[in-house]
């Protein structure tokens, strides 16, 4: 009879694929999505990656690891280990799932909840995913890059309309409170007037009081109903006191909560061109070679607003000069030399004095410049108004 304890050794899963063992079109991808910007400039200053252009640098070290990683080498080795040991985690969560349909419906739920770098790699290296499953998968990267570009038209659009309400609420604040330091300067000095009188009611009251033991006994009632009337215009007097003590408490309170509420609007603007910044410069590339190493003037504006447009212009490669827009003899006398050395000048009307705005436009005729105006100061605007530079 054959042995029943005959063992059956289980049959070993193959190892998931290395990042050489892809195919090439997916190395791009795989760089761009699972590298933070951090980690790809730390892999290639190790490789030392270099570029004559700062600016230029992220796209040389990213063309260098697509390169790389085509092919077994230190480089796709470094990398191969860098994305095993970032995404851990995920890959063991994969492992639970076995047929292709198993794997697709948990991309699916990572796809879902936005944890998409971790999810990809782990599902490019499986060997269990048919050639349709890897398609799809990789369809769903590649067209998520598109939505993210177009939805930069839909910010730009939600900035001028933040920038136009907060214009309009700086305005109806400022005409507000206006009139509620009118009204509190006309309260504190009825406040005084109503004090003034008090003290004179009640030094005059003294002196009756002194006076009353030495009128004769004919003239008591007299002088009793005299302090009496004084009395009444004193409590009088000092209702009225009370009730401008309470308007002045409620127009502070509610110049408080409108001071708050435009700070809260001007955190979030600031929040919203700082984005905005941050993503501006990486599809344009038309922009971008208009920009590189250009010298642009910006006269006026707001002193926040010029530093974000600052940012922005450095990161794409050119360099702006802010202007405050002033009226003095020294800022006219600088204004000539800055347009001379300037490729354009960009002009915000609703934040900048007539002076200097006639002043940059007659300079910017005289020196051959290109002089555009802007309807408000901010990025958006500006953003906007870069196009001009193409047509100019």
């Amino acid at each position: 009879m054959a042995n029943a304890n005959i063992q059956i050794s289980p049959v070993k899963a193959k190892p998931r694929k290395k990042i050489w063992e892809l195919e090439k079109s997916w190395h791009c991808s795989i760089v761009g999505t699972c590298l933070s910007m951090y980690e790809a400039r730390k892999i290639g200053r190790k490789f030392g990656a270099k570029c004559s252009d700062p600016s230029q640098i992220d796209a040389v070290v990213h063309a260098m690891l697509v390169r790389d990683c085509a092919q077994k080498n230190e480089i796709s080795i470094h990398v191969n280990k860098t994305l095993e040991k970032k995404f851990e985690g995920t890959i063991r969560s994969f492992k639970r799932y076995k047929t292709s349909a198993e794997i697709m419906q948990f991309w699916r739920v990572s796809f879902e909840r936005g944890l998409i770098p971790g999810a990809y790699w782990a599902t490019a290296t499986m060997r269990g995913l048919n050639k349709e499953d890897l398609n799809k998968i990789y369809s769903d990267v590649h067209m998520l890059s598109h939505l993210i570009g177009s939805s930069n038209q839909s910010l730009i659009q939600r900035l001028v309309e933040v920038e136009a309400h907060i214009k309009a609420l700086e305005n109806k604040h400022g005409w507000q409170r206006q009139k509620l330091e009118a009204t509190i300067n006309q309260l504190e000095a009825k406040l005084q007037r109503s004090e003034r009188l008090v003290d004179g009611l009640q030094r005059q009251l003294l002196k009756t009081k002194t006076q009353v033991g030495l009128f004769k006994k004919d003239t008591t009632n007299c002088e009793q109903t005299k302090l009496r009337i004084l009395r009444q215009r004193n409590a009088h007097l000092e209702i009225n006191l009370e009730s401008a003590q309470r308007k002045i408490e409620v127009r502070s309170r509610r110049l408080r909560e409108n001071e708050r509420q435009i700070s809260y609007l001007e955190n979030s603007l600031a929040s919203i061109e700082s984005l905005l910044v941050g993503m501006t410069g990486e599809d344009d590339q038309t922009i971008n070679k208009i920009i590189l190493g250009k010298s642009f003037l910006y006269v006026g504006g707001l002193p926040h607003t010029a530093g974000n447009i600052q940012k922005m212009i450095n990161k794409m490669g050119g360099e702006l000069i802010h202007h405050d827009g002033g009226n003095g003899k020294l800022a006219m006398s600088s204004l000539a030399n800055l347009v001379a050395h300037a490729d354009a000048v960009f002009v915000p009307m609703d934040n900048v004095s007539h002076h200097s705005a006639l002043e940059a436009k007659k300079l910017c005729k005289q020196l051959q410049r290109q002089f555009i105006p802007m309807k408000s100061s901010g990025v958006a605007s500006f953003t906007n108004a870069l196009t001009l530079l193409a047509v100019g």
